[in-house]
């Protein structure tokens, strides 16, 4: 029975896997040694942060003044610190796949639980399947969002000849609070109402009195009351907070408690 081989391309597979693939071409060297092929790693591979973790193990391999494998724990430490939580593969999460009802081409694919992430699939031809860019949106550790956008090429035979990768993250402050007024209507309390801003990523509105961040809950709302204020001058900032956690530069005004 004759037997047909088919050719599977890197860019067929999973993304963690491709990054596998990736990295033991990087680390691959002729020396005879474990010391020659970890001392030869050229770094200049790697992304910034990377790189200096690499350096910094480097030189603490060959110093030799430090146990490598405490230094390896330190810094397996430090890069789990810093995963994207829409990346991670391991955990306890729920997956959710959306279809087009025509050809039945997944174009939503959502996860819940430890793993929060959008994935989002255009088509340049549903009847083909042939994907025109996928968007996929998550947090990363410090609660900003990410978009990771891939937008595909094809030849003339309708093959994927490359896959262009865009990433941002959501760091643009929201707009301030407008129209803050304040009153102080009995003793110990304050009064204070505003104008949210428009953005459509608003989450909520931080309260600083005298410079101090306070623990109200206040959620999209535009009036609050304060109370158990002490008696004399304070100055009220008001700070508009977005879902990525970027906070606005902020918004005062000084009420004098009675």
């Amino acid at each position: 029975m004759n037997r047909s081989l088919t050719k599977i391309q890197k860019y067929d597979l999973e993304d963690s896997l491709i990054e596998i693939i990736d990295d033991i071409i990087k680390l691959m060297g002729t020396y005879d040694t474990v010391y020659g092929r970890f001392t030869h790693i050229n770094s200049d591979l790697f992304d910034t942060n990377t790189r200096a973790v690499v350096d910094d193990l480097i030189q603490g391999y060959e110093n030799g003044g430090i146990l490598t494998i405490q230094r390896i724990e330190n810094i397996k430490r430090d890069l789990e610190s810093a995963i994207l939580k829409g990346t991670t593969e391991s955990g306890d999460y729920d997956e959710k796949f959306e279809y087009d009802e025509q050809y039945g081409n997944i174009i939503r694919h959502t996860t819940t639980g430890d793993k929060e992430m959008i994935v989002e699939y255009a088509y340049r031809d549903l009847a083909v399947g042939e994907l025109s860019k996928s968007v996929q949106t998550f947090a990363n550790n410090k609660g900003q969002k990410v978009t990771v956008t891939k937008t595909y090429s094809y030849d003339t035979k309708g093959n994927i000849t490359g896959i262009k990768t865009r990433t941002e993250v959501d760091v643009t402050a929201p707009a301030d609070i407008k129209g803050l007024v304040g009153s102080s209507p009995s003793q110990g309390v304050v009064n204070l109402e505003w104008v949210n801003p428009t953005d459509a990523d608003l989450d909520k509105i931080n309260v600083y009195i005298d410079n101090i961040k306070t623990p109200l809950d206040t959620t999209k709302r535009a009036s609050i009351v304060l109370n158990g204020i002490s008696n004399g001058e304070h100055t009220f900032t008001l700070k508009a907070v977005d879902t990525s956690k970027n906070e606005s530069v902020g918004t005062s005004i000084t009420v004098i408690v009675l």
